[in-house]
């Protein structure tokens, strides 16, 4: 895939379509809960802010093994892993570029190597 559009970036909670004839659930990034005056963070909204952070245009995917995670070999040659921990806060062991690196992983979060 060279691109991807996020058709809607903001939605309140309901997640409507302006279209009355055929409203349907909209995903979105960002969702705004109008009663308690919030912006809510979806998770999809993570994985965007991480890959287009760190994924440079023209990187390679890299295979990964044991967990949730994506991998990339950027243009200039760094590699940049994207991991979501489901769990508890934890040590997290990677093996990146031939180095073992540990660091701690938020719960229920994301964390991004970029591996210069």
């Amino acid at each position: 895939m060279n691109a991807y559009s996020a058709w809607n970036m903001v939605l309140d909670t309901a997640g409507r379509s302006m279209d009355t004839v055929r409203p349907w659930a909209q995903n979105a990034l960002l969702a705004v809960d109008t009663a308690e005056k919030k912006l809510n963070i979806t998770p999809a909204y993570y994985v965007f802010r991480h890959l287009s952070q760190y994924v440079d245009a023209g990187a390679k995917v890299v295979a990964t093994s044991g967990g949730d995670a994506l991998a990339f070999k950027n243009p200039d040659g760094t590699l940049v892993a994207v991991m979501y921990n489901a769990g508890p806060a934890k040590q997290a062991v990677v093996a990146l570029g031939g180095k073992m690196l540990q660091f701690d992983m938020p719960a229920s979060g994301w964390a991004t190597i970029d591996w210069k």
